[in-house]
């Protein structure tokens, strides 16, 4: 329903597969408004490159089937995310069935509503075994 509305970027799994992904934020490489970022280590985080009255780089809320799993947070330009904090830590890549990504507020459906949406949302579905 909400990928017929056109409010959303949606990457289902035949796309997935396609871009034969090593990581999750893999699969959001050239996604309308993405940003992926060195979290150091060589690990990488997703931003949203969306103008916000905290600017225009910051961490979406992500969800996971459903649940909350990483709430916003601004990143400062010399400040790093935890590990345990980025996409590739909250869900492992052969478990991701599709992923959702609202980058304009106005976009977020209610259920991902709220008043941490300056940042976006991203909303990651798992296979069911």
């Amino acid at each position: 329903d909400r990928k017929d509305r056109g409010l959303g970027h949606f990457i289902e799994r035949e796309e997935i597969e396609r871009r034969v992904p090593t990581r999750a934020t893999d699969i959001l490489r050239g996604t309308p408004a993405i940003r992926l970022a060195d979290i150091g280590g060589g690990r990488r985080d997703v931003r949203l490159n969306v103008q916000t009255t905290f600017g225009n780089d910051c961490e979406p809320r992500i969800f996971v089937d459903g649940m909350l799993a990483r709430g916003r947070g601004v990143v400062e330009l010399d400040e790093k995310s935890a590990p345990e904090r980025s996409l590739d830590f909250l869900v492992n890549i052969t478990d991701v069935e599709a992923i959702e990504v609202y980058a304009r507020t106005s976009a977020v459906p209610a259920q991902y509503g709220g008043l941490d949406t300056a940042c976006g949302v991203i909303v990651v579905w798992t296979r069911r075994n």
